[in-house]
């Protein structure tokens, strides 16, 4: 009995190998979107901070960015378990990049309005009701636009290269911000 209802729960997973382009895509985006941020401040920051205090903004940034990457890669892995059966499994690594592209747009979209526009509740509830409707188009068409599913699983594939190249420099990372406060 037990045996039948993990391996229904197993199913209902991705395939490891699905996951790490999945993975790499995320790192990429929350890595990339940091690291522009950092260089935009770094000019000002070079006028009263000392290279080390900078390392270590530096270093406190990619420990957080690689976190938050691994919450949204399982938040994603989340939703693939929690939608119907087919939902997100089948073809489940050209849907979750598809679905972290535009939930990225739209986590923009709604910093932009929230940050420069005095929206109302409603306006608020209307925009988050489009981009589900939008998320929701766009997973239809990964899974009946076969080209589109193609390019999104390539771009996954190279995006890989990113979880490798990230996670080695949150480790260093990791090394400074823990002995920069032990010594």
């Amino acid at each position: 009995m037990s045996t039948s209802i993990l391996e229904k729960i197993k199913t209902r997973f991705p395939a490891k190998k699905e996951i790490l382009p999945v993975h790499g895509t995320i790192m990429f985006i929350i890595f990339t979107w940091s690291i522009l941020i950092l260089l935009w401040k770094l000019p000002s920051w070079l006028n009263y901070l000392s290279l080390l205090e900078i390392l270590g903004i530096v270093a406190y940034v990619l420990v957080e960015d690689f976190f938050e990457g691994l919450f949204v890669l399982i938040f994603v892995i989340f939703v693939g378990f929690v939608l119907p059966f087919d939902a997100m499994r089948k073809s489940f690594k050209a849907k979750a990049i598809a679905f972290i592209i535009v939930l990225t747009f739209w986590v923009g979209l709604f910093n932009y309005i929230l940050a420069w526009k005095h929206s109302t509740v409603w306006e608020l509830f209307v925009m988050g009701l489009i981009s589900v409707i939008v998320i929701i188009g766009i997973l239809f068409l990964v899974s009946r636009i076969k080209l589109f599913e193609r390019g999104l699983s390539i771009l996954g594939e190279k995006m890989s290269v990113f979880v490798y190249l990230y996670s080695l420099l949150s480790v260093v990372s990791l090394v400074f911000v823990v002995l920069r406060n032990v010594l």
